[in-house]
């Protein structure tokens, strides 16, 4: 009996527990190389005390600092966890905290089968146009939400790039996928785009946000595949060319 009554009030105490972030800030401010410099405010209500609680980043997170200090991170899956225990201190309340860190190489070029179709819309008619490819070949990934383990009240963003954004951005999340844009908010202002979620975000949920952007906002990551092939062809037959010779002609000096 004494037993059964312990396991029921453990259950009920974990029920109960109201710990969770109430609002999350996330500033982003990406270079034209493609690199995200982030910052990620938090103020969250620990319900509970908590001995061991941990703040998740991106995997590919790297310069991670809490409160503006460097910090040593443990990866766990998808994410690097980020001790916030000490903040805590084993107590209850109400708590504000700021986590920084950078990705890099968020930029990538999306394939041909990516693009929309290039042929001609009517292939019989011989005057038909080809439609040109589109201006906006590279996509730009950036993870903001890596699966902190209680809900969210209210999540904000921004993110900031280095020209003007001419396209809406898409959403992906671990629970929703991309039904996740129905619960937020957005508005895009030249080159930022900022945001909200309508209500609270679930626990552990993770979300990247996508945007199709020109060569000309990413001009390190412009590459011309077909002179890159060109140019691979080339060296080959160079190579050859000069391993021919010194078979033919150096190798018995």
């Amino acid at each position: 009996m004494i037993l059964l009554l312990g396991l029921c009030v453990g259950v009920s105490a974990a029920e109960t527990d109201n710990t969770r972030a109430t609002t999350v800030s996330i500033f982003v401010n990406v270079s034209n190389d493609g690199n995200c410099d982030v910052t990620t405010n938090v103020t969250l209500h620990v319900d509970t005390p908590q001995k061991n609680l941990n703040y998740p980043v991106p995997a590919n997170a790297s310069n991670v600092t809490l409160n503006g200090k460097a910090v040593l991170t443990q990866k766990t899956g998808q994410a690097r966890q980020v001790d916030i225990g000490r903040i805590l201190g084993g107590m209850s309340g109400d708590f504000s905290f700021s986590v920084g860190y950078s990705i890099h190489g968020s930029v990538e070029m999306l394939t041909e089968e990516t693009l929309p179709n290039t042929e001609p819309t009517d292939a019989t008619d011989p005057t038909a146009v080809t439609a040109p490819v589109p201006a906006n070949r590279l996509r730009l990934g950036v993870p903001v939400l890596a699966g902190f383990q209680y809900p969210i009240d209210e999540l904000q963003f921004s993110i900031t790039l280095p020209g003007l954004v001419d396209q809406n951005p898409s959403f992906v999340s671990g629970y929703h996928q991309g039904d996740i844009e129905k619960e937020l908010t957005y508005s895009i202002s030249g080159g930022n785009i900022a945001g909200r979620s309508w209500g609270t975000i679930k626990d552990h949920e993770t979300l990247t946000i996508y945007l199709n952007a020109s060569e000309e906002m990413f001009p390190q990551k412009r590459v011309n595949l077909p002179e890159l092939e060109l140019m691979t062809m080339l060296m080959g037959i160079a190579a050859g060319v000069a391993l021919a010779y010194w078979i033919l002609f150096l190798r018995n000096y």
